[in-house]
């Protein structure tokens, strides 16, 4: 039964957030230069890139996964795969963070547009090299493993010393760096935003707040030994919902991808009435 909700909720994710991911990329690409029109909006691309891998490939194999209640992929790609997810994950939340933080520059110490700019690159790049760094400890077996664990039912991050079991002290110790990193700097910068702007700021911090349930279950139970598989597969998957989320709060947290989602609706509707029209007429 937990094999075919966590298939059920693989597919749904999948399906969900492939089409909302691929129309925000197509929107910001052909937005009339709205990708170039701000730095930030780089940064905006990357995470929808990122949510595409994640939704377009990570959550069909874990679906598959479950489905068979085994790993169909050979030893080798299932570290590959576990590798992946966490770089995926991992660089998504320091992508978070990049973008956090220059909204903050923009907005409180007014850092120009030009200035950001040149730092870019850092940006974009930075959080995708230090994600990739990180977890070449468990890639090359020097500090835990990748390997399928049942109770997720898909290749991640375990302890060496049991194979077929939840993560360790490498996992507690990047979550709970990476969990209070993410509270704080997304908590900081957005209040400060708030109080300089006077303006409602919650569809951005909303960007991280799925994954924080489950940073937070791993840093504290690492072995998933003391929570119920149910309460595990519950959370495993609000994390992931991000994935499917996010293309709808930048949609209600942007003015140009709003009004270029708006558009994109509208003439999808007049085309829509124009086909039924055309159809009563014949």
């Amino acid at each position: 039964e937990m094999r075919a909700a966590s298939v059920a909720a693989s597919l749904t994710l999948a399906a969900l957030g492939s089409a909302g991911n691929a129309l925000s990329i197509g929107l910001i690409c052909s937005g009339g230069g709205l990708g170039r029109a701000a730095p930030t909006m780089a940064l905006i691309l990357g995470m929808c890139s990122a949510n595409l891998v994640s939704t377009a490939l990570l959550l069909p194999v874990i679906a598959a996964s479950n489905l068979s209640g085994a790993w169909l992929f050979g030893g080798a790609l299932c570290r590959v795969f576990g590798y992946v997810v966490y770089v995926t994950l991992t660089g998504e939340s320091l992508t978070l963070l990049a973008l956090t933080l220059a909204q903050y520059l923009t907005v409180v110490h007014r850092v120009t547009a030009g200035t950001l700019r040149r730092r870019l690159p850092a940006l974009v790049a930075g959080p995708w090299l230090a994600a990739g760094l990180i977890f070449l400890a468990p890639l090359t077996g020097v500090w835990e493993t990748f390997a399928y664990d049942p109770r997720r039912g898909y290749c991640t991050l375990v302890s060496a010393s049991r194979l077929g079991g939840a993560g360790g002290m490498f996992l507690i110790l990047v979550s709970t760096i990476l969990g209070t990193l993410m509270t704080l700097v997304i908590v900081y910068c957005y209040s400060a935003i708030l109080y300089v702007t006077h303006r409602a700021a919650p569809p951005r911090v909303t960007w991280g707040l799925p994954s924080l349930p489950f940073l937070g279950l791993v840093a504290a139970d690492p072995c998933l030994e003391r929570v119920s598989p149910q309460f595990v597969t519950a959370i495993l998957y609000v994390s992931w919902s991000h994935a499917a989320t996010n293309p709808i709060i930048y949609a209600l947290s942007n003015t140009r991808i709003n009004r270029l989602w708006t558009e994109l609706c509208c003439r999808y509707c007049r085309r829509l009435r124009r086909g039924r029209a055309e159809d009563s007429v014949g």
